[in-house]
């Protein structure tokens, strides 16, 4: 199965996010529209920015989770609610009742969507779930052996000096900051695999922009133009070969070229509201039938503006 998700617009992603938040914490499944593609097996999602892909606590919404759910189930619960409190009429809750009817045959009441994989809060872009149980150990099986191809686009601090290079540093917690990780020795073995695709060196962030809370701690060679001038800007493609939290944010840390707009990690401003990280694409292959399967995500509005505002150029495939 092949699939091209659909670009997420600002406004579509303002929409979702106030819908979470009006949402109950006691509801555990949202109404609201998710563009995706779908099969039997599987239901990819372009994940906007400001959802957890799954539940901190299970009896609250806001995760791309609560949003599937309602789109696999059909639920109605919110719209007849909303309709009620406008004093809709009995012929437009009639009305109502035969779209839930015409929507119906195409969801599974008990249906769930299982997490294979996890993004970030802040980080858009392709989300892969199972809507069958037993899919779910040949891909976990696929993670963990490395077999899944994934790919993000990131805007980096600065240049990095090749076009393309690897990173192989292990990755533990952070002693000091809960949510944060660290490069360490003893940590758990990490690797990834950069391509530089686009470049403006001239640009200056120096003047508007604010440390994040690690910053101080990048890597790069100390005193050196490069690592702190805060001069220039790339856009790099990124393939993790493994999956640990905050990988390619470290990683690019670690060589002195943090994520543009990344709170702990990098440094933010004006450019774009969030760290610079989306997950572009992700290919496998079936665990029952062997088939190949790749899915693409389109780059977030936000993230294309920042692109044309950073004087870089657009990846084809954007």
């Amino acid at each position: 199965m092949a699939g091209v998700l659909g670009g997420s617009t600002a406004a579509a992603a303002a929409a979702a996010a106030a819908a979470a938040a009006a949402a109950a914490a006691t509801i555990c499944m949202q109404d609201t529209p998710v563009p995706c593609v779908e099969d039997a097996d599987f239901i990819a999602v372009n994940k906007p920015v400001g959802f957890h892909t799954a539940p901190i606590h299970r009896w609250q919404s806001g995760s791309m989770v609560n949003l599937l759910l309602g789109h696999l189930t059909g639920a109605t619960a919110a719209a007849q609610a909303a309709a009620a409190a406008a004093g809709a009429s009995s012929a437009d809750a009639s009305m109502q009742q035969q779209q839930q009817q015409q929507r119906q045959p195409r969801h599974q009441a008990n249906a769930k969507p299982y997490v294979l994989h996890r993004l970030d809060y802040n980080t858009s872009g392709l989300l892969l779930f199972a809507k069958r149980r037993d899919v779910v150990p040949g891909v976990a099986a696929a993670f963990r052996e490395r077999r899944v191809q994934k790919e993000y686009l990131a805007i980096t601090v600065g240049v990095p000096q090749q076009q393309a290079f690897t990173v192989d540093a292990a990755i533990d917690r952070h002693p000091s900051v809960d949510t944060a990780r660290r490069i360490v020795a003893e940590g758990k073995p990490a690797l990834t695999e950069f391509e530089v695709i686009s470049a403006n060196p001239s640009f200056n962030l120096q003047a508007s922009s604010t440390a994040g809370e690690l910053f101080h701690e990048r890597g790069g060679t100390p005193g050196s133009p490069s690592r702190e001038s805060l001069q220039g800007v790339a856009l790099v493609r990124c393939f993790p070969k493994s999956g640990r939290t905050h990988q390619i944010r470290l990683h690019l840390a670690h060589l002195g070229h943090p994520l543009l707009g990344d709170e702990i990690y990098g440094v933010t401003g004006p450019w774009i509201g969030r760290q610079a990280l989306h997950a572009r694409a992700l290919q496998l292959a079936h665990p029952l039938t062997g088939a190949g399967m790749r899915y693409v995500a389109p780059l977030h509005d936000d993230f294309v503006e920042a692109l044309q505002l950073l004087g870089l150029e657009l990846p084809e495939d954007k």
